[in-house]
């Protein structure tokens, strides 16, 4: 008896080519999909000889003396004040003054400047100018200026509101000041890390 999966011999190797070129066919997809899956290739590395350098920053502009004094004495006046507890004089060294929830001032606490400085190319300039404030278009380039100060905070024995600030050196502390002109007084704009 016949078995009913037998065929004929001719039907065989028909079937036997058929399947040889199936798999043939299936590899090659399976091949072609792995390719197109793969990441693409990176580009060359440059050989170890040649160096490769971010094209150049155009140079920020830089400030007049009389420009560097008038925002030293913002600084200096900043620091006072938060050691003063003045409120008022605080929020007078900031740009759009005193809001109308503005917490109370610290107080009994001693804000000790040991140093500020700054530098025309400073990159928070930039940075200010292209994500902060700057990039509302409200000031020019040449009206804002970065300063980095050295601080110390401590606390007297009644002190109040020390708020986020603790008893510590600060360094590096950036104030960012802006003016809307040549003729206008340098405020605050942005203070932090």
């Amino acid at each position: 008896m016949k078995s009913p999966l037998a065929t004929p011999k001719g039907e065989k190797e028909v079937n036997m080519k058929t399947r040889k070129l199936l798999t043939v066919v299936c590899l090659v997809l399976c091949l072609a999909l792995i390719a197109a899956c793969a990441p693409a290739d990176k580009p060359a590395s440059p050989s170890p000889n040649v160096t490769s350098s971010p094209a150049p920053e155009i140079p920020l502009p830089d400030f007049a003396q009389e420009d560097i004094a008038a925002v030293r004495a913002v600084v200096d006046a900043y620091f006072l004040a938060l050691t003063e507890g003045d409120a008022d004089a605080l929020w007078a060294t900031r740009h759009g003054g005193k809001p109308s929830n503005a917490a109370p001032a610290a107080t009994g606490v001693v804000f000790t400047l040991n140093n500020a400085w700054f530098d025309a190319q400073d990159h928070e300039r930039r940075e200010f100018m292209l994500t902060g404030g700057g990039s509302s278009g409200l000031w020019e380039i040449e009206n804002v200026i970065v300063f980095r100060c050295d601080f110390t905070v401590t606390f007297g024995e009644n002190a109040t509101n020390t708020g986020a600030w603790e008893e510590m050196d600060y360094g590096d502390y950036i104030l960012i000041l802006t003016r809307e002109d040549t003729s206008s007084p340098w405020l605050i704009a942005d203070s932090g890390y």
